[in-house]
């Protein structure tokens, strides 16, 4: 992978540990497998929220849990829009919503940090996951459109 990736080591595990990239046949079909795998990331930590939110129960943590409830239902919508656009071989508007979605999720992240004391955020996994599968998408367009 390459240097501009978050991660490379985590990005390439990504790529062979998910079996639909084996079998992807295309990068067309393999961006849609890495869109794919990043609304899974977000789908799943939506699903952590609801487990984790009864841990949170002061006002600071009830505002945080919030907060990402609201950003990763927009992330997962975003990364569902991105996969729609990929579909339509629109990589720039796929790459546009990937972004936005995974700046949802930084801004969860970052909102454990902010407004009272610092928390540790449960949603940190789910936060480097996504990242680096933003990475992997932000290398397939710039591949697929000449960049650099």
């Amino acid at each position: 992978m390459e240097s501009g990736a978050r991660d490379p080591i985590s990005c390439v595990t990504l790529l062979r540990t998910d079996p639909r990239t084996i079998n992807a046949g295309n990068i067309a079909r393999l961006f849609l497998v890495v869109i794919s795998n990043a609304k899974m990331q977000v789908d799943d930590a939506n699903t952590h929220i609801g487990q984790v939110s009864r841990k949170y129960n002061g006002p600071n943590g009830k505002r945080r849990i919030n907060f990402c409830r609201k950003n990763y239902k927009t992330a997962s919508a975003l990364f569902q829009n991105s996969w729609y656009e990929a579909q339509k071989n629109k990589l720039s508007f796929a790459k546009q919503h990937a972004l936005v979605a995974t700046n949802d999720v930084n801004q969860c992240e970052d909102g454990w940090k902010k407004g009272g004391p610092v928390q540790k955020s449960p949603f940190t996994v789910y936060t480097n996951n996504v990242n680096n599968t933003n990475s992997v998408i932000d290398l397939i367009v710039r591949k697929q459109l000449g960049g650099r």
